[in-house]
């Protein structure tokens, strides 16, 4: 086959077995879109031309064109075919295939058939023009391309954690040809990602092309809208949309469980405030975070250090001692399938009353007992007597405990202080908790007031308190 041609652009082909045959008045191709142009005889002159959505041929002065509408149709839906040319006198065939009837129109030069309802993926348009002015004949073909509208895109599960991966799944209509469907993911107006195939398949089958977008979800996607669209391709850069399908995305972040800042024991009745904090969250205004003492939720109330930080806090009042079981829960409200985060410590709740010193008051050079006290604690106690860092007596007990320390007061031991300090030491937490409370000791002065001839009398003054008394 010396003198072959093949040429293509785009959606362009031609064919020709003779090359010398192949004058500028049969190639002349306008507005179309030409799959195979085919001489089939030189003796016949017939020329085979196979086109998208019009077609149109020229050979030695005459034109045959095929137009339809719309240019690809919907399966069972209408279209209406129409076959022209500029011989003065032509005599028009319009076959179809079998089972192919249409409502049939025609005048000097054209010829329109009407479908009503297209029952066939596979819809080819043949028309033949035999010139009788000219002695020529022309077949154009044209394909219609074939469509329905069963657009599916899987469902992700419900809002996606941010930084994770995830795919989108579009799976396109069936479209005959199939070469001619094209699937494209918009990421708002842009375009992210297109595909289709160079398979024309066969008309009896139903295989789905599909365009899968893989991603790492983040921030950026929270509420943005994604579209799978799907086009039928009519060549020239042209395409025509015939369904489509979007989904909004939700994100989220909550790689953390909440952080309990309180770690230390509690005094019973005692109130303290619970903290705790949840970092990294996005969105955090929709984040909810409580907190529980076992099942019961305490009055707790949320807020946000920065963008990313949710806080909550609950004043809290233990009304037993011993170990106390409290959670701080975070989730989303509004997403019900992002699991919830939860954090739980145990409080030692504990009793430890203030120590009590007492200094009576006392007449220089007369002994007196200074007493250190503790009534009430939960746990191990270790009382002490102090004079500044000197210790002067110390006892240790589970229960409550006094100790005392004996002076012989002074004129120069006036306003000496000592401290009760109590150290209580718990069974769960090494740290001990120390109380302290001091107290001034009162040493009086004497001094003697004559008295008329009746003796002396003693006056005695004190820090705080004083005494009178007659001596003869």
């Amino acid at each position: 086959m010396s003198g072959d041609v093949w040429y293509r652009r785009h959606k362009l082909t031609v064919f020709t077995r003779d090359i010398t045959s192949l004058t500028p008045e049969h190639s002349l191709f306008r507005h179309s879109i030409i799959m195979d142009f085919r001489r089939i005889s030189p003796a016949e002159n017939i020329f085979l031309l196979t086109a998208l959505f019009f077609s149109t041929a020229k050979v030695n002065g005459f034109e045959v064109r095929i137009t339809t509408n719309p240019t690809a149709v919907e399966f069972g839906e209408s279209l209406e075919v129409t076959c022209t040319t500029t011989c003065s006198k032509p005599q028009m065939i319009v076959e179809y295939k079998p089972g192919i009837a249409p409502n049939r129109t025609r005048g000097d030069n054209w010829v329109t058939d009407q479908f009503p309802s297209v029952q066939k993926w596979d819809f080819t348009v043949p028309c033949i023009v035999i010139c009788e002015s000219g002695n020529e004949n022309l077949e154009v073909k044209k394909e219609v391309a074939v469509y329905n509208q069963e657009l599916n895109v899987r469902q992700l599960p419900g809002p996606l954690e941010v930084n994770k991966p995830y795919q989108l799944e579009c799976t396109g209509p069936r479209v005959y040809p199939r070469n001619k469907l094209i699937l494209t993911w918009l990421r708002g107006s842009e375009v992210v990602q297109c595909n289709s195939t160079g398979v024309v398949g066969f008309p009896d089958e139903d295989v789905r092309l599909r365009n899968v977008l893989s991603f790492t979800a983040s921030t950026l996607d929270d509420g943005q809208v994604y579209t799978c669209l799907a086009e039928v391709d009519l060549g020239s850069n042209t395409t025509k949309p015939i369904t489509k399908s979007s989904v909004t995305l939700q994100t989220y972040s909550f790689p953390e469980p909440p952080r309990i800042l309180n770690r230390d024991p509690v005094e019973v009745n005692q109130e303290v405030m619970l903290t705790c904090e949840v970092p990294n969250v996005y969105p955090a205004e929709k984040m909810r975070v409580r907190w529980f003492q076992g099942d019961e939720q305490q009055n707790s109330v949320t807020n946000r250090s920065d963008p990313t930080t949710v806080w909550a806090t609950a004043a809290w009042t233990p009304r037993e001692t011993g170990l106390t079981e409290l959670s701080c829960m975070a989730d989303f409200e509004d997403y019900p399938s992002v699991p919830l985060k939860n954090n739980s410590i145990s409080i030692e709740v504990y009793v430890f009353s203030d120590p009590i010193i007492q200094v009576p008051p006392s007449l220089v050079k007369i002994p007196v007992n200074i007493t250190c006290s503790v009534f009430n604690v939960s746990g191990k106690l270790q009382l002490r007597m102090k004079k500044g860092s000197e210790i002067l007596t110390s006892r240790s007990a589970s229960t409550g405990l006094t100790i005392y320390h004996t002076v012989n007061p002074q004129a120069g031991l006036n306003g000496q202080q000592y401290t009760c300090e109590a150290k209580l030491t718990l069974q769960h937490h090494s740290n001990p908790i120390v109380k302290q409370r001091s107290a001034t000791l009162p040493a009086s002065s004497i001094g003697l007031v004559p008295m008329d001839g009746e003796g002396y009398q003693f006056l005695v003054i004190s820090v705080c308190f004083y005494c009178y008394g007659l001596y003869r």
